[in-house]
């Protein structure tokens, strides 16, 4: 699993705006520089929700691949 996750924020009706921007890092960050690929076949991700102190988490299915 890789695990991602926004900043805090302060307002907690920017809760959809943390969780918004966890999901475009997670459609930008490309695993496979690091020996790793996203694998949604093998497990489901999750989404930890958001809170104002800790900001959002999600946590994305993924395997080592040969480099």
């Amino acid at each position: 699993m890789l695990y991602f996750q926004s900043e805090p924020y302060e307002k907690e009706e920017e809760f959809g705006v943390a969780i918004e921007s966890v999901y475009k890092a997670v459609g930008r960050y490309k695993p496979e520089p690091y020996g790793f690929a996203f694998a949604y076949d093998i497990a489901p991700s999750f989404n930890f929700g958001a809170d104002a102190g800790i900001g959002a988490r999600l946590a994305v299915p993924a395997r080592h691949i040969s480099t």
